[in-house]
């Protein structure tokens, strides 16, 4: 009875053991994906573990630890825009588990595990988390404060600007500071837009004439803020700001002879408006008190002058300069106009010595003594010839560098003795480099005497003397007359001449004719004496005692008078002095220009064109003997134009520079009076006309083209007409309108100069980086003539080649073309490990676009490869794979290619992947089925007897195994990250059909046994009952 239960009990054991099995393989079925693989990897770990441990104890490492350290301070704060390197540290080091999974949002933060860095986005606390890929309970949070960069400080490259009346404007460049602000976005308002606006991008407009103030104020920080003064001109007036002025860096030299020194310098532009009352010169401080500056006055266009003056010439001697240097500063006060450094230099006058001196020479060494008898005059007449000495120079010497009141003459009697010479001579005149000794005209001719010169005269030791000379007494009773004229001077008309400048070389020369047949006497009195006089000396005066040259001081008419001492012939010349040129050299633009004004010349100038006159003015004496004299002089020039025509012409501030504005071309030029000023007056006015005309921009003929300059390189070529070019091309924007276009001026300009710079005056670009920006052009002609392009700037790319080096693949080879260009690279990879495609380009490139793809399936080849887009390869299977990798994308004009070709092996060590998916199908499929039909034998065994109802229970048995793989399937199918494959129902009845025909075979085997024993039983028995 016992048995019998004993069989009953087991028999429901088993099967409900085998309805529960059913059920856990259902269960898990409907489980998903990530818990079925968890279930499996937590199985194949242990026996992984195991495996490892007795496959070799130093091939894995586990993972124990790890650490991120980053770039930035240790309380995690940052500012937006920042980028943070960072660095992992694994314990062990040599861990076999180096892989590790980031979690972080994309709208914070730009990730980049290639290059190890962090750019943060946006201002916030930000999170990140760290796990290790192998073991999912490693993991570490690391939180950022992240702030946005505040605004603290604008920089305007000026405080003030300037428009004339009619301007186009301007943008206002203003730099925001730090470089990295967050927000460097400003606003902008004007004070007063009657006077000029400003658009929300900072385009000023000028509106009318007036003074305003901009304001620029910073978005990010209300509390940085700029101001911009503009000042807009008046119609007729034009506002050219002085920028820069220069002065050569040595001046010359003061000594006692030249006590003033005149500095000339320039300023930047012709058409600038300089204020001679705005330049400041400052001599060096140890200096100042022995020099004034003076004269500070606008020479020309472009052009000013001022001296330096030593105060004292007792100085220029006292002082013991050593051809000193002195520096000075010059500056102009106006904003932005950056002062220059010069110096002059003071010399001691030097004393001549021996060395410098030729010789002193007689004019003649034999001079006559006359006694005239009563024919030239009333009575007998003495006329004795003057005793001339001249010194001779060594040749090159500069007089004005020595002392010229150290000399003496000294007159001797040839034995040594001093000479009587208030005895013989009435009056001397003398120099440093010339003597004259008048005779007293009595009866007592002078003795033999001979002349000595000391340079020196506080050094006797060095002297020259001349020969002797000496007097021949004549009388004469055939001279009949004496006539004479100055040879310069006209008798009939004036003889004119500048003021306030000196004529002295052969000016006082006369013409004596002398009627005698007595040839000393003629020769003696031809150098005869004239006394000059001039009537009124407030007008003019002669230059030196010796009466040699003749200075006006002021505009004026006199008389010159002269007499012959001999005869007391007189005569007179008018003489006057002028104050005006009559000599004019005219410049526009610097440039020399032929216009006769005595015929009323025209000057025509375009519309928006400036023009700057200048006039080099000058004297011209033409004298009684056909020589003329040419002065320059130093001027001033101002305009003056008619009133009424401002609408048309507009006139420089302080300046001679004219600006067209409106076309008057079927009009009369327009009166321009051009005065010229001499000491502050005006001295002469000339008058010209002027005419404004211009030919306008043709809108329908204005037109861009481009053209590439420089090409990035050789592998990335701009597209022909420039609407996209490569990072680093230079290109050129040629602008054409009509060709007889007055003003073909264009202005430049670029939408975004962080990717395309542009020379706003000669449109030369280049790309600076990948992105598009519009390049405009506007005539300055019209500023409603415009043409914009957009430009697409892309990134630069280069063929490449695959550095295996770094990649490490297990082998590789490289198959060329017939050409010797690499056709593909194939290589040899482990299956499971981890390895990453590294490229080295040919040339440098800016594009960081990489595409892999895998090319069509070939016969061998398998999808076992797998590469993400940061170049991380890992191996899916055994077998062959192949990818295109393909550089460049649509940031770039080219793509370069190159194929690779996997062949993927497996390695010797039972890998942890390879372990998961042998315990997942073996144990969650194949075994757990086999597993469930042993509950199902033992249920037929126990439940039924016979053996053909066993046979039959355990077909019954494969079809429920059958059905149940299938059902179990069909639930994979409708479970996420999961799927029905008629591979697994396969493996699952396999494994469910493995036991049942094992138990078949059992039962076989049990029956086969039963049957020969109960043969041989019955076989006994029959031979027992024989």
């Amino acid at each position: 009875m016992s048995k019998k239960w004993g069989r009953i009990i087991s028999q429901w054991v088993a099967l409900g053991a085998y309805c529960a099995c059913a059920a856990v393989i259902l269960a898990e079925s409907a489980m998903d994906a990530n818990s079925s693989s968890n279930q499996s990897n937590q199985v194949a770990g242990g026996i992984q573990d195991a495996i490892d441990k007795n496959y070799d104890k130093n091939a894995i490492k586990e993972l124990k630890d790890f650490a991120v350290s980053f770039t930035c301070p240790s309380d995690f704060s940052v500012f937006v825009g920042d980028r943070v390197s960072f660095s992992v540290v694994y314990s062990p080091e040599d861990t076999s588990y180096r892989n590790l999974i980031w979690d972080y949002d994309t709208e914070d933060v730009d990730f980049s595990e290639a290059d190890s860095s962090i750019c943060f986005k946006r201002a916030g606390e930000i999170a990140f988390s760290v796990r290790s890929e192998q073991n999912k309970d490693l993991a570490h949070t690391y939180r950022f404060h992240c702030q946005n960069v505040p605004v603290t400080n604008l920089v305007l490259p000026t405080k003030e600007v300037n428009f004339n009346y009619g301007d186009d404007g301007l943008k206002i460049e203003c730099s925001v500071l730090p470089e990295n602000a967050t927000d460097k976005s400003l606003s902008y308002f004007s004070e007063d837009e009657a006077v000029a606006t400003v658009s929300e991008d900072g385009f000023i407009h000028p509106v009318d004439s007036g003074t305003t103030t901009i304001h620029i104020q910073s978005n990010g920080n209300s509390e940085v803020e700029e101001t911009l003064k503009v000042t807009v001109g008046k119609k007729s007036e034009i506002v050219i700001p002085v920028s820069a002025i220069m002065v050569s860096p040595s001046s010359g030299t003061i000594n006692e002879n030249q006590l003033t020194l005149t500095v000339k310098g320039t300023f930047n532009d012709v058409a600038a408006s300089f204020n001679p009352n705005l330049l400041n010169v400052k001599i060096q401080d140890s200096y100042a008190s022995y020099f004034d500056v003076v004269s500070k006055k606008k020479t020309g266009a472009g052009q000013f002058s001022f001296g330096i003056k030593m105060k004292d010439k007792l100085l220029a001697d006292k002082k013991n300069w050593e051809n000193e240097s002195i520096p000075f500063e010059v500056s102009y006060d106006l904003a932005g106009v950056a002062p220059v450094s010069s110096s002059f230099s003071v010399k001691k006058a030097l004393i001549f010595q021996r060395e410098d001196i030729k010789s002193v020479v007689l004019s003649s060494t034999l001079l006559s003594h006359i006694t005239l008898k009563k024919i030239l005059s009333s009575s007998d007449y003495i006329y004795a010839d003057h005793v001339k000495a001249t010194v001779n120079f060594r040749t090159g010497l500069n007089e004005n560098d020595y002392k010229k009141s150290s000399f003496l003459f000294e007159l001797k009697k040839p034995s040594g003795e001093s000479y009587p010479v208030d005895t013989y001579f009435s009056s001397k005149s003398q120099n440093y480099k010339s003597y004259d000794l008048t005779p007293r005209m009595d009866s007592m001719a002078p003795e033999e005497g001979q002349l000595y010169y000391y340079p020196n005269k506080n050094d006797r030791s060095v002297s020259f003397k001349t020969e002797v000379f000496r007097y021949e007494k004549v009388e004469d009773a055939t001279t009949g007359g004496l006539d004479f004229h100055l040879t310069k001077f006209y008798e009939d008309r004036e003889t004119e001449f500048l003021t306030n400048t000196k004529y002295e070389k052969n000016m006082m020369s006369v013409k004596i004719t002398v009627d005698s047949s007595n040839a000393a006497v003629k020769k003696s009195l031809e150098s005869s004496a004239i006394e000059l006089s001039i009537d009124n000396e407030s007008i003019a005066e002669f230059t030196s005692s010796k009466k040699a040259g003749i200075q006006f001081k002021k505009a004026g008419v006199t008389i010159l008078r002269a007499k012959s001492a001999i005869t007391g012939l007189e005569k007179e010349c008018k003489i006057r002095g002028v104050d005006a040129p009559n000599r004019f050299k005219t410049l526009i633009n610097t440039k020399p220009v032929e216009l006769d004004y005595s015929a009323y010349p025209i000057v025509e100038i375009g519309k928006d064109e400036r023009k700057t006159i200048d006039l080099v003015c000058s004297y011209q004496t033409t004298f009684a003997d056909g020589t003329t004299v040419t002065t320059p002089m130093e001027t001033a020039l101002s305009l003056e134009i008619e009133e009424g025509q401002e609408d048309h012409l507009a006139l420089a501030e302080n300046s001679c520079t004219l600006q067209g504005i409106r076309q008057n071309s079927g009009a009369s030029p327009i009166p321009l009076k051009l005065l010229i000023h001499r000491d502050d007056m005006v001295v002469k006015t000339l008058m010209c006309g002027v005419r404004v005309t211009y030919i306008a921009v043709d809108r329908s003929s204005f037109d861009v083209a481009f053209e590439t300059t420089i090409e990035a390189n050789e592998y990335n070529q701009a597209q022909s007409d420039c609407s996209s070019v490569p990072v680093g091309t230079v290109f050129q924007a040629h602008a054409r309108m009509n060709e007889d276009a007055t003003n073909k001026r264009v202005s430049f300009s670029s939408s975004k100069s962080d990717v395309i710079a542009i020379n706003p005056k000669t449109g030369l670009a280049k790309a600076l980086k990948a992105g598009e920006s519009v390049i405009n052009v506007i005539s300055e002609d019209n500023n409603a003539i415009t043409y914009s392009k957009k430009i697409r700037v892309t990134n630069t790319v280069s063929p490449f080649e695959l550095d295996m080096e770094k990649m490490a693949p297990s082998k590789y080879d490289v198959v060329k073309k017939e050409d010797g260009s690499v056709d593909y690279y194939r290589v040899d990879l482990e299956y499971a490990r981890p390895y990453q495609i590294y490229i080295k380009t040919l040339a440098s490139s800016t594009s960081g676009t990489w595409t892999f793809r895998r090319l069509a399936s070939n016969e061998g080849q398998t999808s076992c490869i797998r590469i993400d887009k940061a170049g991380h390869v890992s191996s899916t299977g055994i077998g062959e794979d192949a990818y295109e990798i393909i550089y460049g994308g649509e940031d770039s004009l080219q793509t370069y290619k190159q194929v690779i070709r996997f062949h993927v092996a497996r390695n010797s060590r039972f890998t942890y992947q390879q372990l998961s998916i042998l315990v997942r199908k073996s144990l969650g499929h194949f075994g757990l089925f086999a597993f469930t039909a042993i509950f199902s034998v033992i249920f037929i065994f126990f439940a039924f007897r016979r053996a053909w109802v066993r046979y039959a229970a355990l077909g019954v048995s494969g079809v429920l195994g059958f059905s149940l793989a299938g059902f179990s399937e069909l639930i994979q199918l409708y479970t996420p990250g999961r799927a029905c494959a008629w591979k697994d129902v396969g493996i699952d009845s396999a494994g469910y059909m493995a036991t049942i025909l094992l138990a078949a075979f059992v039962f076989s085997v049990i029956l086969l046994v039963r049957f020969v024993i109960h043969k041989k039983q019955a076989k006994k028995k029959d031979t027992d009952g024989e």
